[in-house]
């Protein structure tokens, strides 16, 4: 993980890295510019071919 962290930092600008539960715990700004902001965030359409499987593993993954 420190290696990734230099890595991204090689063009001078500070990494900081934060966990959330869940996007209710980040303050406004963060929350606008690492998700709602339309020049910083990227959609991306999830197709399900097998619901079924996918049930399954979402099930095995979240517990």
């Amino acid at each position: 993980r420190e290696e990734k962290t230099l890595e991204m930092s090689a063009d001078g600008k500070g990494v900081e890295v934060q966990r959330y539960k869940g996007l209710g715990e980040m303050n406004p700004e963060q929350l606008w510019e690492t998700t709602l902001n339309p020049e910083n965030r990227i959609l991306k359409q999830v197709n399900i071919e097998n619901a079924g499987e996918a049930d399954r593993i979402f099930s095995m993954l979240m517990g």
